[in-house]
């Protein structure tokens, strides 16, 4: 390794001075263009500059071959060097074309994950366009601080949030994490968030009176909800059996079992479920009108999901079998293994539920009376 000729089988040199070195554990071999060995070492000389001002992107591109040890070593003379736009082609690419293409092919995205981080950046995209008409890849972290100060005036702190995770990993899987671009990216803070409502879940009688307000097909829903701990998507992956030892209603497509790919998770039959109807869109509509009407605040389809965890412990089911019937994974090993025996408890749990959500039920009925 040096700087040396290229030679041929019998010995002869031919070409141009070649550098061949090791840089952070990997090899990295170019020809210098030039038999000039003065040059070559002052092109030698370079690499080491790159490494000691931080210009890990530089580095990468030239080890990738994306650009020429000549084209940097020429552009260092020029004192134009830092302006990284003008040798990397990554990052003048157009920044919109280029994260929308990674986004659709991103495996790691579930289809709803994929489709509501495109309409983010899109609308973002939108918003910024007077200011950045065309922006490329380079100018992500100036995109990203213009749009920090427009959500942090209009007071939506979590869609900025969201929007930069999701740059932040487009930075990282395209670029790397050695990389500036993603330094940069990083270095761009988040939005204070206000904390959630720790407190959303409605009692049995509250629940009763907005079923009552409810059309009559959404009523079986709300209750399903209540009593399953499922969301609007898992409403429609759920089978139930009433007819064995230990009754159970069987919802496929949650975060259990994700490392040997099952997804699934078993939570007690209370009331027999019913079929969900109608569209998303149109239940969370009149879920707010009804709402509203009842002067009801701080109810969405999750509260339902909420409700289940509240009345679960309430009704007198240990903790460790709350998280597992609201599909949490487990984090010691001991809660690992009384996993294995929840099958054991779903009659008693579901039973002592809907005593306890009957009992309830009957209060609310006396009191009306």
């Amino acid at each position: 390794m040096g700087i040396y000729l290229q030679r041929v089988g019998d010995g002869r040199t031919y070409g141009t001075l070649v550098i061949d070195r090791v840089i952070r554990g990997h090899r990295l071999k170019v020809t210098t263009g030039t038999t000039d060995r003065r040059t070559a070492r002052r092109m030698n000389d370079l690499i080491d500059e790159l490494k000691n001002r931080g210009m890990d992107t530089q580095l990468q591109s030239l080890m990738e071959r994306r650009v020429t040890i000549r084209q940097l070593y020429e552009l260092d003379q020029r004192g134009e060097l830092m302006d990284v736009g003008r040798f990397d082609p990554q990052l003048i690419q157009p920044l919109v074309t280029t994260i929308d293409r990674w986004a659709t092919s991103y495996r790691q995205w579930s289809d709803k994950t994929r489709q509501s981080s495109k309409e983010l950046l899109k609308t973002m995209f939108n918003r910024m366009s007077p200011q950045f008409p065309k922006p490329s890849v380079g100018d992500t972290p100036q995109l990203l601080r213009a749009y920090r100060v427009y959500c942090e005036t209009n007071d939506i702190p979590r869609v900025f949030n969201r929007l930069r995770s999701v740059f932040h990993r487009f930075v990282r899987v395209t670029f790397g994490k050695t990389t500036t671009l993603y330094q940069q990216v990083n270095d761009v803070e988040k939005l204070f968030d206000r904390p959630k409502n720790p407190q959303t879940a409605k009692t049995p009688g509250q629940i009763e009176k907005l079923v009552r307000a409810l059309p009559d097909k959404y009523r079986g829903m709300v209750w399903t909800m209540c009593t399953t701990g499922v969301g609007w998507d898992e409403y429609g992956k759920m089978t139930s059996r009433s007819d064995i030892k230990n009754p159970r209603v069987t919802i496929d497509g949650t975060k259990m079992d994700h490392k040997d790919g099952r997804r699934r998770r078993e939570v007690p039959f209370v009331y027999p479920p019913t079929a969900r109807v109608g569209s998303e869109r149109q239940f969370r509509k009149i879920l707010k009108a009804t709402a509203e009407t009842l002067r009801m605040e701080n109810l969405n389809v999750y509260t339902f999901r909420k409700c289940y965890a509240n009345w679960l412990v309430e009704s007198g089911t240990p903790q460790w079998r709350v998280e597992m019937y609201m599909g949490h994974l487990p984090q010691s090993q001991t809660q690992k293994y009384q996993t294995t025996e929840v099958w054991r408890w779903l009659k008693e749990d579901g039973e002592r539920l809907h005593e306890w959500l009957s009992e309830k039920r009957k209060q609310r009925g006396s009191r009306e009376d």
